[in-house]
């Protein structure tokens, strides 16, 4: 994927979300308010991106091109 679409947001829980980015991990705020258990993100992202994501999701177990960064 190139960007995640607004469709994933009017889901009100996703069990398990694996986005393969072609370039720039790019994740909308608007993601945030779905209750996401495991989240997997690869692609290209900077020490900055990847604070803003375990922020959007303080409650999810989240891996970034195969490093567990939360809980």
């Amino acid at each position: 994927l190139s960007l995640v679409g607004s469709e994933m947001c009017i889901r009100d829980r996703i069990k398990s979300l694996k986005i393969e980015f072609t370039n720039e991990i790019d994740i909308p705020n608007e993601l945030s308010e779905v209750k996401i258990g495991k989240l997997e993100l690869s692609g290209k992202i900077a020490g900055k991106g990847i604070e803003r994501i375990k922020e959007l999701f303080p409650n999810t177990e989240i891996k970034i091109n195969g490093a567990r960064i939360s809980k």
